[in-house]
C-alpha cells in the first residue's frame, strides 16, 4: 500500500513538473512541439520498456523485471542531471508571459471556479478509474492458464495502447500548432 501511495503521489507531481520545466526551457511559442515530442518519447519508451519487461519475464524471471527497472534509473538520473537550471526561465515555467511580469500565486479556489477545467478534471478522473481497472483485468483474462507467457500478454496490452498514444502525440502536436490553443488555456 505504501508503494502504491508513493507511485500515485509521485506520478501526480512528476507530469506537471516535466510540463513546467519544458515550458520554462522552450517558452510558449515552441511549447506545443516540445509537449508533443515529450509525449511521443514517453510512449515510445513505454513500448520499449513493456517489450523488454515481457521478454525478461518470459525468458529469465519475474524478478528480473525489478532489476531492469532499477538499472534504468541510471540513465534517467543522467538525463535529469543534464538539465541546467540556468536554461529554465522560472517565471515562464510558472505561467507568466515571456519577458513579462512574474506570475502571481494562484489558489486552488481559482481552479475550482473554472467550469470547463472542472468538467475536464472529472472526465479525466473517471477515465483513469476505469482504465486502471481494465488493463490488469484484460491481462489476467488473456493470460489465464498460460503460465510463463502471461508476461507477454501483459506486455502486449501495454504496447498496444502506447503505440496508439505515440502516434497520437505526434499528430496532436502538429494539430495544436495548426488549430491554435483553446481560449480556456
Amino acid at each position: 500500500m505504501a508503494a502504491q501511495t508513493l507511485i500515485g503521489v509521485s506520478s501526480s507531481v512528476f507530469g506537471p513538473t516535466v510540463v513546467a520545466i519544458s515550458l520554462g526551457v522552450v517558452g510558449r511559442r515552441l511549447f506545443d512541439r516540445r509537449q508533443g515530442r515529450n509525449q511521443t518519447f514517453n510512449s515510445a519508451g513505454n513500448v520499449v520498456a513493456a517489450v523488454a519487461m515481457g521478454l525478461i519475464g518470459y525468458f529469465l524471471s519475474n524478478r528480473g523485471i525489478f532489476f531492469f527497472v532499477v538499472a534504468f534509473t541510471i540513465p534517467t538520473l543522467w538525463a535529469l542531471a543534464r538539465i541546467r537550471s540556468r536554461d529554465i526561465d522560472y517565471n515562464v515555467a510558472r505561467g507568466s508571459d515571456e519577458g513579462g511580469q512574474e506570475a502571481g500565486v494562484s489558489h486552488i479556489s481559482a481552479l475550482l471556479k473554472d467550469r470547463p477545467l472542472l468538467i475536464f478534471l472529472v472526465c479525466a478522473v473517471l477515465f483513469h478509474f476505469a482504465n486502471a481497472a481494465m488493463l490488469p483485468l484484460l491481462g489476467e483474462m488473456l493470460s489465464k492458464g498460460h503460465g510463463r507467457s502471461s508476461m507477454m500478454f501483459m506486455s502486449a496490452c501495454v504496447v498496444t495502447t502506447q503505440v496508439v498514444v505515440t502516434v497520437l502525440a505526434s499528430w496532436s502536436s502538429i494539430k495544436a500548432r495548426q488549430w491554435g490553443v483553446s481560449p480556456y488555456c
